[in-house]
């Protein structure tokens, strides 16, 4: 019986082949006819007629035979993948003007079989048809990829034909937007189901300026994500393995300013750039829109890997001290691949590549002779560089070859310069050490200079210090030591606290003397009334120092623009206005100006502590609004009192409603992007609350959330907009972080961590992705309780961000002591830096301050191109401001993100 079932099976793959021959398929008549011919044989085999029964199986072969001659067919039903560049057929299209119809008429003899496991015709003007059938037996359907192991092809045409009709047509290639392709992956991805005993025929066009090569492989769909996933985690190790040198010979570059350090990071960039482009990650996730970036940046990166090495070698081995003649060659080598460089943007694709590729060679060889020369001429350094540059350029000269056709496409020469690059890598980290032994001296020329930088920045740092608590005009202290004065008076012990008064003052005519005279003589003005302050009897009104050092006492604070202010320790309505009213004499005189006599309308408003307030915010608040009330007085002062405060009945209002627009969710979150200047890319939003009363109309975000604080709401408005920001952040699709303020009133609450914790787990965000954003102000108002719930939250992982960094009263004396991830630059500095020195100086002192203790940096109110470009240029980590996006609803949030990423 075993030759009958050796001769029904034989029978069954003959029939199948048989049946591959025209259209494919298994047709009724072929089923119909193998179960005839299984009975026959089985008759024959049981009546021991067994030669007659062979007799009859060998007809069936000779006339199944001729069924093998028209196409290739590769049999996939177990395997987990096959590689098809051995199994198939090529046809060269030389005019590249045949279509799938011309080529399918064309005879079986101009198909030439391939023989070698991958297709390379290296650098070829021509286009290039690949065929072969696919067939499945494996009695049931499945899902397989059609993997073309290679991004860089230019032109892809794949046609898959199921008895005759097309199944599959697409057209893709790295000159086409990634979102083309079938499947978005950096290869070439082309899915299909096979059906049992049902072929398919695959057709494939390939034209390429570059290396005309076609790694091909069938496989199971399931089987290739868990292979791709592995080989991305090996490649995420190289390209983390690149991107860690570059920072830190980077690093090494900006402490020693040597420029080897600064070539080595030019040419790991380079390599880096270009194995991902090879690789197909910097088209995936860098320019996926633009193809035509994708060709240049793989123009670059060959000439540029070539100019730094040659760069790098020069001046690593000093040969410009030790070889002349060497130094002159690497310099012209590394001018003709700056040559290359230039020619990327103005020569054809495939004439550029062609040319970079060439020239590599020979300079691979210059520059591997370097090493030796050197080490013969006794630098230590060179033997660890010459081994290193061995591998790294053999790497690159079998890649080159690979290219050219010289060499095969394998795992070899497909990952030469990677497995080159590596070894090169750890073996230059020792020539680096060598090299730093043999410098020693160099060194410890480095570590002075590295000490007067730190005293630069010390000095940097008190300058920022200073620019951050005194007014620019005339010098004198701001709202930042005025509130580090009035919260020593409050926290601090000694009978002041008890007695003291804040008085401001306000010039109601400075803003139309700006207008008239300009802003630079307003300034001027400002000055002389300045002066005219400090020359006020402070001491024998007991006015009370903001800021004392050894060599004066400085008793009058320039608030903002129009506003001074100075604290008395006077208490008492008659012994206050009898103080306005000295004060006023003093400073009600004209100001002499070029000539004028120029009233500047002077205005007293004066609280007490503790009548009028028992908190910083509330006295100046209530002082505020003794100002708006002395202008309307004729001897020009005010003591605070309830009856003068518009705003009273307003607050008792908003006080019930605000409750009830919590309740009824009546509220608004708005969402402002946060983006890197560097790549533009959106990292995030920043939640702001918004209130439109129906009545009211739109209340001011300080208005009502100050009221909130005062009137115990704070704990349920807090408890709203974290639950709406986190629901809102499951709708925005992508990994971006969300920002939420909270105030100094949530810091003091014992359950606000759990209660944080509770939302995130209900709304599954991951703490990583929130902020918690926290003024400096907020955090004093009692910082032992507000330091431990900040470190709570650091704890879940959420991350904690200073608020309006510079404005507040304790910037750099309390912020080291906080679990911070992040520093906010106060809009104020940064909305003009583009034309004022002082604030731009200002950012750049508190980026690098904040990098230095490892701080990312975030720059508000960026309100034009300008101020975005020079954050940039200082390294700033996020920028928001209305440049970049207002505030905005969810919905809208969307349509931008969707606009972003259409221009991305």
């Amino acid at each position: 019986m075993s030759d009958v079932l050796g001769t029904l099976y034989l029978y069954n793959r003959l029939l199948l082949f048989t049946c591959l021959r025209g259209q494919g398929g298994v047709n009724r008549l072929d089923l119909e006819g193998f179960i005839i011919v299984r009975v026959v044989l089985s008759s024959l085999h049981f009546f021991g007629c067994r030669p007659l029964a062979g007799f009859v199986a060998l007809c069936l072969c000779l006339i199944a035979w001729p069924a093998f001659g028209d196409i290739a067919s590769i049999e996939f039903n177990k395997q987990d993948s096959i590689g098809l560049g051995a199994r198939l057929e090529y046809l060269e299209d030389v005019e590249n003007n045949l279509d799938l119809e011309a080529v399918r008429q064309r005879p079986d003899k101009v198909w030439t079989p391939h023989r070698a496991e991958t297709p390379n015709f290296g650098y070829s003007d021509s286009a290039y048809w690949f065929r072969f059938r696919l067939v499945n037996t494996d009695l049931k359907a499945f899902d397989a990829i059609l993997a073309i192991h290679y991004p860089l092809l230019d032109h892809i045409e794949v046609y898959m034909l199921e008895q005759g009709q097309r199944i599959v047509e697409e057209v893709t290639g790295d000159t086409y937007p990634f979102q083309q392709r079938p499947l978005r992956h950096r290869e070439f991805l082309f899915p299909v189901t096979l059906h049992w005993n049902t072929p398919v025929d695959v057709y494939i066009k390939v034209k390429t300026a570059g290396s005309m090569q076609l790694p091909i492989t069938l496989w199971r769909a399931d089987s290739f994500s868990l292979i791709d996933q592995d080989e991305q985690f090996v490649k995420a190790l190289y390209y983390g393995m690149l991107l860690l040198l570059i920072v830190y010979n980077l690093f090494l570059f900006l402490s020693i300013r040597e420029r080897p350090y600064f070539y080595y990071v030019g040419l790991a960039s380079s390599v880096l750039v270009l194995m991902a482009g090879a690789h197909g990650y910097m088209f995936q996730y860098v320019y996926p829109g633009s193809p035509q970036l994708q060709q240049l940046m793989m123009l670059l990166a060959v000439p540029s890997t070539m100019l730094f090495a040659s760069l790098f070698a020069a001046f690593f081995l000093r040969l410009k001290e030790t070889a002349p003649y060497l130094y002159v060659t690497l310099n012209v080598v590394a001018l003709m691949f700056l040559f290359c460089i230039v020619g990327a943007f103005f020569l054809p694709y495939d004439t550029s590549t062609r040319i970079s590729v060439f020239l590599a060679i020979p300079a691979s060889l210059i520059i591997m002779a370097v090493g030796p020369y050197a080490w013969v001429k006794g630098q230590t350094s060179a033997r660890y560089f010459t081994v290193a540059w061995f591998f790294l350029l053999l790497g690159i000269f079998v890649g080159a070859a690979s290219k050219f056709g010289f060499l095969p496409r394998t795992a070899f020469t497909e990952y030469s310069i990677s497995w080159g690059s590596t070894i090169e890598a750890l073996l230059l980290s020792f020539a680096l050490a060598d090299r730093f032994n043999s410098e020693r001296s160099a060194r410890y020329k480095a570590q002075r200079e590295q000490l007067k930088a730190i005293d630069a920045r010390k000095q940097a740092e008190q300058k920022l210090y200073h620019q951050a608590t005194h007014q620019p005009v005339d010098g004198m202290p701001n709202m930042v030591l005025f509130q580090q004065c009035l919260h020593l008076l409050l926290h601090g012990d000694g009978p002041r606290k008890h007695a003291f008064s804040i008085v401001f003052i306000h010039l109601e005519r400075l803003p139309e003397i700006s207008k008239t005279l300009g802003h630079a003589n307003a300034d001027i003005i400002l000055s002389l009334f300045s002066r005219r302050l400090n020359g006020f009897d402070a001491e024998g009104h007991n006015l009370l120092p903001i800021e004392e050092d050894s060599s004066r006492q400085q008793h009058f604070a320039h608030l903002e623009g129009v506003i001074y202010a100075c604290v008395a320790q006077v208490s008492g309505a008659n012994d206050l206005n009898a103080l306005a009213a000295v004060l006023l004499e003093h400073l009600s005189q004209a100001v002499e100006f070029n000539g004028m006599e120029l009233d500047l309308g002077v205005a007293i408003g004066m609280a007490s502590f503790p009548e009028h307030g028992r908190d910083i915010a509330t006295l100046i608040r209530h002082a505020r609004v003794a100002v708006d009330h002395a202008s309307k007085r004729s001897h020009g002062f005010a003591l605070y009192h309830d009856d003068i405060n518009p705003y009273s009945a307003r607050r008792l209002t908003l006080m019930g409603e605000l409750n009830k627009a919590i309740q009824d969710d009546a509220l608004n979150l708005y969402y402002q992007p946060v983006i890197s200047p560097g790549s533009g890319q959106l990292i995030g939003v920043e939640a702001l609350l918004r209130w439109n009363h129906p009545g009211l109309g739109f209340i001011p975000p300080d208005e009502f959330i100050s009221l909130a604080e005062k009137t115990g709401l704070m704990r349920a408005l807090s408890h709203w907009v974290l639950q709406r920001s986190l629901r809102d952040h499951g709708d925005i699709q992508g990994n971006y972080f969300i920002s939420v303020n909270i105030s100094a009133v949530n810091l003091q609450e014992v359950d606000f961590v759990a209660r944080a914790q509770k939302l995130l787990a209900e709304q599954h965000i991951p703490a990583e992705r929130v902020v918690f954003e926290v003024t400096e102000t907020a955090v004093m108002q009692e910082p032992e309780q507000a330091i431990a719930c900040l470190e709570k939250l650091a704890a879940l992982g959420a991350k904690i961000a200073i608020d309006d960094f510079g404005t507040g009263h304790s910037s750099l004396a309390y912020i080291r002591e906080l679990p911070v991830y992040e520093v906010k630059v106060d809009r104020s500095f940064v909305i003009n830096m583009d034309q004022n020195e002082n604030d731009q100086t200002i950012v750049r002192a508190a980026i690098n301050l904040c990098h230095d203790l490892n701080y990312k940096v975030v720059a508000e109110g960026v309100e034009n191109e300008a101020a975005l470009n020079m954050l940039r240029d200082l390294h700033c980590d996020l920028a928001q401001g209305y440049h970049i996006a207002r505030p905005m609803p969810l919905d809208d949030l969307k349509v931008w993100m969707q606009q972003l990423a259409n221009t991305g």
